[in-house]
């Protein structure tokens, strides 16, 4: 029953996601504007920390950046 009850959360909030996202398409597409005030620094800062958070244990624990330091520096 859990596993059928998050199942339909998880479809639902993917199905509003993909509304709003569709929604902010076709509103770009024929006003050329968004519906909303869009603040560029902020979503860039975000997504930055996100991939600094995400990847930064990975390349931690590789040894694809010891390899590029080794070459890198002779």
């Amino acid at each position: 029953m859990l596993l059928l009850v998050t199942l339909a959360l998880g479809m639902g909030l993917a199905f509003g996601i993909s509304r709003i996202f569709l929604s902010c398409v076709f509103h770009v597409m024929t006003h050329r504007t968004l519906p909303f005030p869009f603040y560029w620094r902020r979503v860039v800062f975000a997504a930055a920390l996100f991939w600094l958070w995400y990847l930064t244990p990975g390349i931690a624990e590789g040894h694809a950046p010891a390899s590029v330091f080794q070459l890198l520096i002779p």
